[in-house]
């Protein structure tokens, strides 16, 4: 990547898919507490870290939707559920999702290897921010020799699509003795 070098990517930080469970016994209820234990793994698993997941209680029944609070490295999110039937289907959709960092790291890592042949490391700060439009932050990419290249990141929409900007390259860094 060259100093002026402009990347525009349309990056999903988060797609949560539709999946599935069950109606509690006691009525016709949504089983909320398992829906909110799924929305919770399936967000660690996408960002790295701990979220906790925060639902309603809903009547069980086709086209009912709800909305739930997350929070990620005290990140505020939602998201909305929809019942796609009344067996306890429903569907996920981020209202104000998130920016992993660790998804940001690996996209430029594959990137720097296209383009130089080389490995590199990657570090874009705080582990997950609110998936904004403009916001604006850092990532350092570190090649094998010790150059790096600050790359500014500009949100472009809550879905997670981004702009990389190479602002500064570096020196090579001393390793010391």
């Amino acid at each position: 990547m060259g100093p002026r070098d402009t990347v525009f990517v349309v990056f999903s930080v988060l797609a949560l898919a539709s999946c599935s469970f069950q109606a509690s016994c006691g009525g016709k209820k949504l089983d909320h507490k398992k829906g909110e234990a799924e929305l919770a793994r399936r967000l660690e698993e996408a960002g790295g870290v701990p979220a906790k997941v925060t639902c309603p209680a809903a009547k069980l029944e086709k086209g009912v939707v709800i909305e739930c609070t997350t929070e990620m490295a005290g990140v505020p999110g939602k998201v909305k559920v929809t019942q796609t039937d009344d067996q306890g289907n429903v569907a996920f959709e981020m209202s104000a999702g998130y920016a992993f960092s660790s998804k940001l790291e690996q996209h430029i890592s594959k990137q720097f290897k296209q383009r130089t042949g080389q490995d590199g490391t990657v570090d874009c700060g705080a582990r997950v921010r609110a998936a904004v439009a403009g916001t604006r932050f850092a990532c350092t990419a570190r090649g094998p020799s010790g150059d790096t290249l600050t790359l500014e990141v500009t949100l472009t929409d809550a879905a997670g699509g981004f702009e990389l900007e190479a602002v500064a390259p570096s020196a090579p860094v001393d390793p010391g003795p």
